[in-house]
Formats: structure tokens, sequence, C-alpha cells
């Protein structure tokens, strides 16, 4: 509790967290970052000319094999699901995520818990 003197009124910072991180921490933060980087380059193949509509294939396929695949893809991309309304048949209840928390229920914050091992 920091001191006072009477009459005076002293401000209280927020704690911050330190910005040292754990040898564990940096550890599993290298190997995420391992695991964000490609294996190989790739290219996007754009259907109809939108962008949103693109499949990524690799750079490094041979050239008749890659002509071979984006034909084959750009043929067969009405079998794409590229919106949720594109997928006829499936009912909108299977791909819709939900929580499954009572409405009337009263948000509660949790106590904030250390990350230490045991």
């Amino acid at each position: 509790m920091p001191q006072t003197t009477p009459g005076k009124h002293q401000e209280q910072t927020p704690h911050r967290e330190s910005t040292t991180k754990s040898p564990e921490e940096n550890k599993r933060r290298k190997i995420e970052q391992e695991r964000m980087e490609a294996i190989e380059e790739v290219k996007m193949i754009e259907f109809f000319g939108d962008p949103s509509k693109a499949v990524k294939i690799g750079t490094s396929l041979d050239s008749s094999f890659e002509r071979n695949l984006t034909d084959f893809l750009r043929e067969h991309s009405d079998v794409f699901a590229w919106e949720a309304s594109d997928m006829q048949g499936v009912s909108p209840e299977i791909m819709v995520h939900k929580l499954n928390v009572h409405p009337e229920a009263r948000p509660v914050k949790q106590k904030k818990r250390g990350l230490r091992s045991r």
C-alpha cells in the first residue's frame, strides 16, 4: 500500500505485465512462427476474375502438371463452396457456431489466474 501524507491522495497506476519473456514462452513463440511460414512458394489462381474466389498452388510444380491442375480446378470450380449459401442442402444450423450459454445468465468477470507450473 503506498504511503500518503494526511489530506493527500496518491493515485495508483494499474499493474503492467513485464515485457521480459520466459525461455519457455520464447521457445513457444519461435515454434509458432515456424509453423506460420509456408513450406514452399505458392501462387494464387483466381476464378471468374474475383480475388475472393482463389486457390493457392505451389510454384514448384511441373509446367504441364500446373496447366492441367489449373484447367481441372477451373472446370470444377462450381463444386467449391465460396460462401455458406453455396452449400445447398446443408442446414444453416450445421454451419452456424453458437455458444451454449443461458440467455438470462449474468456475465461475471473471473479473477485473473497466474501462469505458474505445478
